[in-house]
């Protein structure tokens, strides 16, 4: 889209260049215009327009050769003295009105080439948003238990019995009784523990007189 404006833009301006170019140049071409409408004479006004005629082809032609389009040139005729008063010393009609109709072309392309630019600098100097990458953590399976902590054993917890709710009435002739059962942990622990091998007297005992004189000496409280 940018591209074809500015093509369009530059055409028109090239035609209006040229178009100015010419104006400059038919001067001479519009002062026997005058000439040739103010002569009452016929011989003399015909001989003006011809004038006219010669000097309007002249100013196309060294137009034309000035920016290299001279392959557009050639040698226009009327057909009766109306036609040169209209049309010579003068661009075409269609000319004409092109330049009229798009003759605020060139302040609108020139905006919209300062709101691009605006835009563009915009956003190269507006800070862009900092990415927040996310790490990914890799995922251990646990297929064993850690072979550095020794294994745990469970802990022993005493069943406690419910205690009895309040506000229950007892019946008549019931007494008290304390639970005397003890707990299996409380029993492990009361209860001696049996020695797995014969006493150290009952090793004494058992050794043979001869071995125990040896040994004892004279001690007589063996």
């Amino acid at each position: 889209m940018f591209l074809y404006a500015a093509l369009f833009v530059i055409l028109r301006t090239f035609v209006q260049v040229v178009c100015d170019d010419y104006a400059s140049k038919s001067s001479v071409c519009d002062h026997l215009l005058k000439k040739a409408l103010a002569e009452t004479l016929p011989d003399i006004r015909s001989a003006y327009f011809l004038k006219v005629m010669e000097a309007d082809n002249k100013a196309i032609a060294q137009t034309f050769t000035t920016y290299h389009i001279s392959f557009l040139v050639s040698d226009t005729t009327y057909a009766s003295e109306d036609e040169i008063t209209n049309h010579a010393c003068k661009m075409p009609n269609a000319t004409r009105e092109f330049l009229n109709w798009t003759s605020g072309v060139l302040p609108l392309f020139g905006v919209y080439v300062f709101y691009v630019l605006v835009v563009g600098l915009w956003k190269r100097c507006k800070r862009k948003p900092v990415a927040v990458v996310q790490v990914k953590e890799a995922e251990i399976e646990m297929t064993a238990p850690p072979k550095d902590t020794p294994p745990r054993t469970p802990l022993y917890v005493p069943q406690q019995e419910p205690q009895k709710q309040r506000g229950v009435r007892r019946r008549k002739g019931q007494s008290r009784e304390r639970d005397t059962r003890q707990s299996p942990r409380r029993e492990a622990i009361m209860k001696p523990r049996k020695p797995e091998g014969p006493s150290v007297m009952e090793q004494m005992s058992a050794i043979s007189p001869a071995l125990k004189h040896r040994i004892m000496g004279d001690d007589p409280m063996v």
